[in-house]
């Protein structure tokens, strides 16, 4: 039995797998495989999730953001009777136990249409928690947990969805814009190296793809859905990484060209230093002379 298990869980922290695996292996360790344990416990969260009480797609964040269940008087009433005066308690009251049943099923409706969207947010929200407008937006979230509010009316979670959907849409174009302004800036670069030109179109063809320097394709972001599947794939820091890592992949692409041309070429890497005056200027420049004149006896120098 599980449920203790997610209802002892705070709102708003998160269940791992391996908890409810070792949960699940608690009574008998030996029972189980661990390839077993880890499907029955994925399977376990998967259910929790789709009845409201966790959300999220791969982190399992508790949640509490629907009414609280009804517990009606009328069953633990009939639950005490037994035989006939059970029979005759149901005939009484069966106006009752239907307009409850009716209730039970509205409610249930509603929580199968709202909660894929309060999923949904959840999702994008963890992307979002870095970016200025994100904390407001993870309050109004934990607002609505706190105060069980997914069916209130009007709607707080499809409007809270939509902001999160612009900022999230707006910060990865963004992210999107930089990285092909950096790649066209190191490709006109590379493009007007002489070695590179040296080459012939099958050659720089090579190391293109052997170094991933083909341009960045549109990504589609019409949809959350989309959107959060360009972000799972790669987030928005992971987009800085990558910026970042553009020089050094052209440049690495340069160095193949230059030994493909001069195949006994020697890499040098300058050594670096904070230079306070002209006095250090001189002396590192000296060093690099001496250095570099090392290296060119031996063959062709690429820095």
């Amino acid at each position: 039995m599980t449920w203790p298990l997610v209802q002892d869980r705070p709102v708003g922290s998160r269940l791992p797998r391996e908890v409810v695996e070792c949960h699940l292996a608690h009574d008998d360790p030996e029972r189980f495989s661990a390839a077993s344990l880890t499907s029955f416990a994925q399977n376990t969260l998967g259910t929790w999730t789709a009845a409201g009480f966790l959300n999220g797609r791969v982190r399992k964040i508790r949640s509490a953001p629907a009414p609280p269940a009804p517990k009606p008087t009328l069953l633990d009433d009939l639950e005490k009777l037994s035989g006939n005066a059970q029979l005759l308690e149901l005939y009484n009251r069966y106006d009752e136990l239907v307009g409850l049943s009716q209730d039970w099923t509205r409610t249930a409706q509603a929580l199968a249409k709202r909660l894929p969207t309060w999923t949904k947010l959840n999702e994008l929200l963890r992307h979002a928690a870095n970016l200025g407008p994100g904390a407001a937006l993870q309050a109004e979230a934990a607002a609505i947990v706190s105060q069980r509010g997914v069916l209130a009316d009007p709607d707080p979670v499809l409007p809270l969805l939509d902001q999160t959907v612009t900022l999230l849409r707006q910060a990865l174009g963004a992210k999107l814009d930089d990285y092909r302004a950096a790649f066209q800036e190191q490709q006109t670069l590379l493009h007007s190296d002489a070695d590179w030109l040296r080459l012939s179109e099958a050659q720089r063809d090579e190391l293109i793809a052997l170094h991933h320097l083909t341009p960045l394709d549109e990504l589609p972001l019409g949809t959350p859905e989309q959107l959060q599947d360009a972000l799972d794939a790669c987030d928005l820091d992971h987009w800085v990484s990558r910026i970042q890592a553009l020089p050094s992949r052209f440049e690495a692409a340069r160095h193949a060209a230059v030994q493909r041309l001069k195949p006994n070429v020697v890499r040098v890497t300058l050594p670096r230093r904070t230079l306070n005056d002209e006095a250090e200027l001189k002396h590192w420049l000296a060093e690099v002379e001496a250095l570099l004149s090392e290296q060119l006896k031996q063959g062709p120098v690429a820095l």
